[in-house]
């Protein structure tokens, strides 16, 4: 299923023309923090499933209104327990989707 996952993001990341501005901090309402400790699968697709629900999503797809809603769940905030090699490559590879494609910011603690 993590093979299925990478190849959505390569998709998506080949389309990105250019990067969508960040959200504006005061229209985040509330951060979504996930815990991880040396699990990069199931932080891939917690990640992945975070991505096609986030509420940005939808804000792109009404144009005129992007700017003036607020962004519930974000930023994104991932805190790892641990320097796993693998769990730092997902999540370098998400803050890079959920920047570009959503204007969302992806934080790494830890």
């Amino acid at each position: 299923r993590t093979w299925w996952i990478r190849e959505r993001i390569k998709k998506i990341q080949t389309r990105l023309q250019h990067a969508t501005p960040l959200l504006d901090p005061s229209q985040m309402d509330s951060p979504l923090l996930i815990i991880t400790c040396e699990r990069a699968e199931y932080l891939e697709r917690t990640l992945w499933k975070v991505f096609e629900c986030h509420p940005a999503q939808h804000l792109q797809m009404t144009p005129g209104k992007f700017r003036d809603e607020r962004a519930i769940g974000s930023p994104i905030i991932v805190s790892q327990d641990g320097g796993n090699q693998e769990v730092e490559a997902v999540i370098e590879a998400y803050r890079t989707l959920f920047e570009k494609e959503l204007g969302v910011p992806l934080y790494r603690m830890g």
